[in-house]
């Protein structure tokens, strides 16, 4: 455990990353290093009752933060699940504290199988409803079937449907489209959005595969 003297270094270090954005970068690497560990782990669970439940993205998002949590992370961010999403903020500033960063969280596919990880979940960036204040942000994939790459081709075609729709603001372009980055035991994409005043969000995408339960 860190003495009072470290935690201030840490705190300070934190002010400095923050302002030059490296916590972003950090976070990021934070989960792409753990979120394989938390998919085998979770998956060897039994909550198959849960598995159709409208609060079950509620659930993945609770247990990720405990485990996000209780993972070596130097001690300087806490993650906290306020309904499916994630907010990520300095260790021990409590819930008051200020959020550094934004986590979006989805099942694939919806309950109702709809295209909520494209209309309700980048749409939000894109209407500045989530992550006005931020230039980065991530989102994450609770897969429950199918594979990435039919993921990835069923986003990218969600994305594709709504360009036409007139109603939406902002509008939809093929440049909001996801890219793929790499596939390993998660798979990774990002995309860049525009929004309605703030300059365009860069969203990191962490699909995991939770198919086993």
């Amino acid at each position: 455990m860190f003495s009072k003297r470290d935690n201030l270094e840490i705190y300070q270090n934190l002010d400095f990353s923050v302002e030059r954005g490296y916590h972003q970068v950090k976070i990021l690497e934070i989960l792409r290093n753990n979120l394989p560990k938390f998919s085998e782990d979770f998956v060897n669970v039994p909550v198959t009752s849960l598995n159709q439940n409208t609060n079950f993205e509620n659930y993945i998002s609770q247990e990720l933060s405990f485990f996000l949590n209780n993972r070596e992370n130097g001690y300087i961010f806490g993650f906290q699940a306020i309904g499916p999403d994630i907010l990520v903020r300095q260790f021990g500033a409590g819930v008051h504290g200020p959020t550094l960063f934004l986590i979006e969280a989805k099942r694939l596919p919806t309950p109702k199988r709809s295209n909520d990880y494209v209309k309700t979940g980048i749409g939000r960036f894109k209407k500045e409803e989530h992550g006005k204040q931020y230039s980065v942000a991530a989102m994450l994939g609770y897969v429950q079937e199918n594979d990435f790459d039919h993921w990835y081709g069923e986003v990218n075609s969600w994305i594709i449907a709504l360009i036409s729709d007139k109603g939406e603001n902002p509008r939809w372009t093929m440049e909001d489209q996801i890219c793929k980055i790499q596939i390993t035991d998660i798979g990774e994409y990002k995309s860049i959005h525009s929004r309605i005043t703030e300059r365009p969000i860069t969203l990191h995408h962490f699909w995991i595969n939770l198919c086993n339960n």
